[in-house]
């Protein structure tokens, strides 16, 4: 189960992660959820799919159980990098996971609309264009109008509203 810690380090990294809210939210009717597999840990299925906004996400591992929705507080490992590649940010420097409010609004939009439709042990990679992560201006390390990629991993989901089906 997921527990939200206020620790000075997450709420750093909240204030890290928070970026432009430009764009239109999608509703989980608009994202398609891909079905789990049946051997969720080995079976790896490829996905792409463009959500609007130049937002896209590449299912690499589906998972199992409930797809998470817009309302989810998630538990995840991410690589975070820029458009070129260079790696800024990742689970494994901090050396443990983070968890994330898709409610929040400091949660930069791409993140927030990307992760919806995961499931637990499922694996995605989000490319976020410019104005749906830290805009125009940017946040350090991460340059003005700078195209970013995470991969995400899920480790736990908690709904806070009705589940995605």
């Amino acid at each position: 189960m997921i527990r939200l810690m206020r620790t000075p380090g997450l709420l750093i990294f909240m204030v890290l992660i928070a970026g432009s809210s430009c764009g239109r939210d999608r509703s989980p009717a608009d994202v398609h959820v891909p079905e789990p597999t049946q051997n969720a840990n080995t079976e790896r299925q490829t996905t792409r799919q463009e959500l609007g906004d130049g937002l896209v996400v590449t299912d690499m591992l589906v998972g199992h159980g409930a797809a998470c929705n817009r309302d989810s507080i998630v538990e995840v490992h991410y690589v975070a990098k820029l458009a070129d590649g260079t790696l800024w940010d990742s689970t494994d420097r901090r050396k443990r996971s983070m968890i994330f409010d898709l409610q929040d609004p400091g949660l930069i939009e791409g993140l927030r609309r990307g992760i919806v439709g995961m499931r637990i042990g499922g694996k995605r990679r989000i490319e976020i264009p410019w104005a749906l992560g830290y805009g125009a201006t940017g946040r350090d390390p991460v340059p003005p109008k700078t195209d970013l990629i995470f991969e995400i991993e899920i480790i736990d989901v908690q709904d806070t509203g009705a589940a995605v089906k």
